[in-house]
């Protein structure tokens, strides 16, 4: 969960891999493909692994671990608040270590910003899609 992991560890260990994957003088895109979690609670709900429902479990758990008494739905909250928190922060500290490092190429991650459709924006989830990619602004 990236409310219970270590930011500075996961950035190091990026200064660390970062020479065996992306030369020094790279110059094209760099997609990073990350699909444990999404910086969005509400697109963390699988059953399979990808984007899995057990990151939102966890962080409820988290939560009433601090707080045993507090009503489930109070938990939710916080949990989602914290997970989202910290999983943006994670997202944009890496994204601002990997402009760095490699500062010549262009960096992002696959599937963000999200389009569902081609259509985009002007597809039937449209206001959705905008409503979710909005909340990752500061990744753009």
């Amino acid at each position: 969960m990236p409310q219970n992991a270590s930011l500075p560890a996961h950035l190091d260990e990026i200064r660390r891999t970062m020479p065996i994957g992306v030369a020094e003088n790279y110059t094209g895109i760099v997609a990073i493909d990350f699909e444990d979690w999404a910086p969005i609670w509400s697109e963390d709900t699988s059953k399979d692994g990808w984007h899995s429902a057990a990151y939102q479990n966890l962080s409820i758990a988290l939560v009433l671990q601090q707080e045993p008494n507090l009503p489930l739905a109070e938990a939710k909250a916080k949990a989602k608040k914290a997970f989202e928190s910290a999983a943006l922060e994670f997202f944009v500290e890496t994204i601002k270590l990997c402009r760095t490092l490699r500062p010549n190429a262009r960096w992002g991650y696959y599937g963000f910003p999200q389009a569902f459709t081609f259509k985009g924006y002007d597809s039937a989830n449209g206001p959705t899609l905008r409503a979710l990619n909005d909340q990752l602004q500061p990744l753009w």
